[in-house]
Protein backbone atom coordinates (compact mmCIF):
# COMPACT_ATOMS: atom_id res chain seq x y z
CA UNK A 1 0.00 0.00 0.00
CA UNK A 2 3.12 2.74 0.66
CA UNK A 3 4.63 1.46 -2.63
CA UNK A 4 1.43 2.65 -4.20
CA UNK A 5 1.37 5.68 -2.47
CA UNK A 6 4.92 6.60 -3.01
CA UNK A 7 4.15 6.13 -6.63
CA UNK A 8 0.90 7.92 -7.18
CA UNK A 9 2.75 11.50 -5.11
CA UNK A 10 6.29 10.76 -7.10
CA UNK A 11 4.41 10.89 -10.19
CA UNK A 12 2.19 13.73 -9.54
CA UNK A 13 5.46 15.96 -8.74
CA UNK A 14 7.35 14.62 -11.24
CA UNK A 15 4.01 16.22 -13.38
CA UNK A 16 3.75 19.28 -11.44
CA UNK A 17 7.47 19.86 -11.41
CA UNK A 18 7.11 19.19 -15.67
CA UNK A 19 4.26 21.41 -16.26
CA UNK A 20 5.76 24.53 -14.31
CA UNK A 21 9.15 24.52 -16.09
CA UNK A 22 6.83 24.45 -19.37
CA UNK A 23 5.12 27.61 -18.58
CA UNK A 24 8.06 29.06 -17.42
CA UNK A 25 9.80 28.30 -20.58
CA UNK A 26 6.75 29.55 -22.24
CA UNK A 27 6.54 32.79 -20.45
CA UNK A 28 10.20 33.36 -20.90
CA UNK A 29 9.78 33.20 -24.64
CA UNK A 30 6.86 35.63 -24.60
CA UNK A 31 8.32 37.78 -22.40
CA UNK A 32 12.20 37.70 -22.35
CA UNK A 33 14.14 39.42 -19.53
CA UNK A 34 16.09 42.25 -20.71
CA UNK A 35 19.66 43.17 -19.17
CA UNK A 36 18.66 43.38 -15.83
CA UNK A 37 22.30 44.63 -14.70
CA UNK A 38 22.59 48.65 -14.21
CA UNK A 39 25.66 48.56 -16.59
CA UNK A 40 23.66 48.49 -19.91
CA UNK A 41 25.90 50.77 -22.79
CA UNK A 42 25.33 51.96 -26.11
CA UNK A 43 28.32 50.31 -27.88
CA UNK A 44 27.33 46.84 -26.43
CA UNK A 45 23.41 46.64 -26.14
CA UNK A 46 22.29 49.80 -28.14
CA UNK A 47 24.19 50.15 -31.12
CA UNK A 48 23.18 46.22 -32.27
CA UNK A 49 19.67 46.96 -31.89
CA UNK A 50 19.98 49.90 -33.64
CA UNK A 51 21.69 48.90 -36.41
CA UNK A 52 19.79 46.17 -37.01
CA UNK A 53 16.46 48.08 -36.60
CA UNK A 54 16.65 51.91 -37.54
CA UNK A 55 19.79 52.68 -39.16
CA UNK A 56 18.39 52.03 -42.74
CA UNK A 57 16.15 54.78 -42.08
CA UNK A 58 17.66 57.08 -39.76
CA UNK A 59 21.43 56.68 -41.02
CA UNK A 60 23.48 58.12 -44.21
CA UNK A 61 23.31 61.82 -45.47
CA UNK A 62 19.22 62.16 -45.85
CA UNK A 63 18.09 60.42 -42.61
CA UNK A 64 14.30 60.31 -42.04
CA UNK A 65 12.44 63.15 -39.70
CA UNK A 66 16.22 64.62 -39.93
CA UNK A 67 16.61 62.32 -36.92
CA UNK A 68 19.98 60.03 -37.34
CA UNK A 69 21.00 57.30 -34.79
CA UNK A 70 24.32 56.16 -36.44
CA UNK A 71 26.29 57.53 -33.75
CA UNK A 72 26.37 57.28 -29.88
CA UNK A 73 26.19 61.15 -29.85
CA UNK A 74 23.46 61.14 -32.21
CA UNK A 75 21.28 58.28 -30.02
CA UNK A 76 22.59 60.27 -27.10
CA UNK A 77 20.64 63.27 -28.11
CA UNK A 78 17.81 61.82 -29.19
CA UNK A 79 16.85 59.85 -26.52
CA UNK A 80 17.27 63.10 -24.55
CA UNK A 81 14.90 64.94 -26.82
CA UNK A 82 12.33 61.80 -25.84
CA UNK A 83 12.13 61.28 -29.79
CA UNK A 84 14.28 58.18 -29.54
CA UNK A 85 11.85 56.45 -27.06
CA UNK A 86 8.41 58.21 -28.66
CA UNK A 87 9.09 56.38 -31.91
CA UNK A 88 10.00 53.52 -30.60
CA UNK A 89 6.85 53.22 -28.41
CA UNK A 90 4.60 55.34 -30.21
CA UNK A 91 4.08 57.54 -27.07
CA UNK A 92 2.44 61.06 -27.78
CA UNK A 93 1.07 60.12 -30.75
CA UNK A 94 3.96 58.95 -33.23
CA UNK A 95 3.91 56.18 -34.87
CA UNK A 96 5.74 52.92 -33.49
CA UNK A 97 8.85 52.42 -34.93
CA UNK A 98 10.23 50.65 -36.79
CA UNK A 99 7.86 50.54 -39.51
CA UNK A 100 7.81 46.75 -40.35
CA UNK A 101 6.69 46.45 -36.44
CA UNK A 102 7.46 47.13 -33.17
CA UNK A 103 10.57 45.54 -31.96
CA UNK A 104 10.84 42.54 -29.35
CA UNK A 105 10.35 43.76 -25.40
CA UNK A 106 13.38 42.78 -24.95
CA UNK A 107 15.20 45.32 -27.06
CA UNK A 108 12.75 47.86 -26.79
CA UNK A 109 13.41 47.64 -22.63
CA UNK A 110 17.12 47.25 -23.45
CA UNK A 111 16.90 50.79 -25.06
CA UNK A 112 14.45 51.99 -22.18
CA UNK A 113 16.38 50.53 -19.35
CA UNK A 114 20.00 52.50 -20.97
CA UNK A 115 17.87 56.23 -21.14
CA UNK A 116 16.82 55.15 -17.30
CA UNK A 117 20.70 54.15 -16.92
CA UNK A 118 21.75 57.84 -17.82
CA UNK A 119 22.91 56.83 -22.09
CA UNK A 120 26.19 55.00 -21.07
CA UNK A 121 28.70 55.18 -23.87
Amino acid sequence: MQTLHFKRTFTFLLMLFTAISCSKEYENEANPTPPSDTNITYAKHVKPILDQNCISCHGGNTPVANLRLTTYEEAKASAKSQKLVQYIFGLQGAPIMPPSGKMSFEKTQTIENWVDQGLKE
